[in-house]
C-alpha cells in the first residue's frame, strides 16, 4: 500500500487463508508515491513519485516480500500511473 504523506510503500504478507499481516514499510525514494507496479516477471517494483518527477525501481525478495532500492530512477515529468504492456513480437 502506498503512504503518499509519508513517501513509503507498506509490505504485506498474505496467509494461506486470504488474511493480510504486516511486514514492514520502505521510503520510496522521493516525495508523493502515487502509484506504483510489479514488472512482469514479479522480481521488480516501479514507483511512481508524482513530485519528485521520476520513477525509482525496486528489487522485489520474493521469500521475504522485501523491497530494495537498485540506485535507479527513470526520470519522468509528474508520474501518476505505471502499466506494463506485453508486445506481441
Amino acid at each position: 500500500a502506498g503512504n503518499r504523506l509519508h513517501d513509503s510503500i507498506a509490505i504485506f504478507a498474505i496467509g494461506k487463508e486470504g488474511a493480510l499481516s504486516y511486514v514492514g514499510e520502505v521510503w520510496t525514494q522521493g516525495n508523493y508515491p502515487r502509484s506504483f507496479s510489479f514488472d512482469p516477471s514479479g522480481r521488480f517494483l516501479y514507483c511512481c513519485n508524482q513530485r519528485s518527477d521520476n520513477v525509482a525501481v525496486f528489487r522485489v525478495d520474493r521469500q521475504s516480500g522485501q523491497l530494495c532500492f537498485t540506485g535507479q530512477f527513470v526520470p519522468v515529468g509528474n508520474p501518476s500511473h505505471i502499466v506494463f504492456v506485453e508486445l506481441d513480437g
